[in-house]
C-alpha cells in the first residue's frame, strides 16, 4: 500500500465516525421515528422523488402545530391548594423551625415565614364583635364545666394532710 492508500483509508475512517456520530445525534432528537443518517445526508434527493410538501401545506402544518397547547409529559400536574392549607402549611413550617433543636433557621427567614403567614390570613374574613362575644361566652362556659366537674371528681373536703 502507497501513501495515498492510506491517506483514503484514514478519510474513509474519518467518515465512518463522523456519520456514526450523526446518527447518535439524530436518535437524540425529540422524535418518535428519526431517519437513519443515510437519509438525512441525502434528504435533498429524497425530497426531490417525493416531490416534498408544497408551501401551503407547510403552512397549514405550522398553522395546526401552533393552535396546539404544548404539554410536557415530563411536567407533573400542579394541584391547587386552598388558602386554609396553605396557611395550616405555614403554621406548621412556623411551628417546626421554631421548636426545631436539630435544624437551626435564621430569625430572617422564620420572620419570611411568619409574613407569608399574614399575607394568607389577608385572605380570611376578620371576626366580628358578635364572633368575640360567642367565643367569650364560649370560653366562660368551658371554665364552669371544668370548675364544676373538678370539684366532683377531686372533691377538695376529703382531702387530709398526714404529717
Amino acid at each position: 500500500m502507497d501513501e495515498s492508500d492510506d491517506k483514503i483509508d484514514d478519510h474513509d475512517d474519518q467518515a465512518v465516525r463522523d456519520e456514526m456520530e450523526l446518527q447518535d445525534l439524530i436518535y437524540q432528537l425529540p422524535f418518535d421515528d428519526p431517519m437513519d443518517v443515510e437519509e438525512f445526508l441525502h434528504i435533498d434527493d429524497y425530497l426531490r422523488s417525493n416531490e416534498g410538501f408544497t408551501d401551503n401545506e407547510i403552512i397549514s402544518m405550522v398553522k395546526l402545530n401552533d393552535n396546539e397547547p404544548e404539554i410536557d409529559l415530563n411536567e407533573e400536574l400542579i394541584e391547587i391548594i386552598s388558602k386554609k392549607e396553605a396557611l395550616g402549611y405555614l403554621d406548621n413550617l412556623v411551628v417546626f423551625f421554631e421548636h426545631s433543636s436539630d435544624v437551626s433557621i435564621n430569625p430572617n427567614e422564620l420572620s419570611v415565614l411568619q409574613k407569608l403567614r399574614h399575607q394568607v390570613l389577608k385572605f380570611f374574613p376578620k371576626p366580628t364583635a358578635s364572633v368575640y362575644r360567642s367565643l367569650t361566652v364560649f370560653m366562660i362556659f368551658l371554665y364552669m364545666i371544668t370548675k364544676i366537674a373538678c370539684e366532683h371528681i377531686f372533691p377538695l373536703k376529703n382531702i387530709t394532710h398526714k404529717i
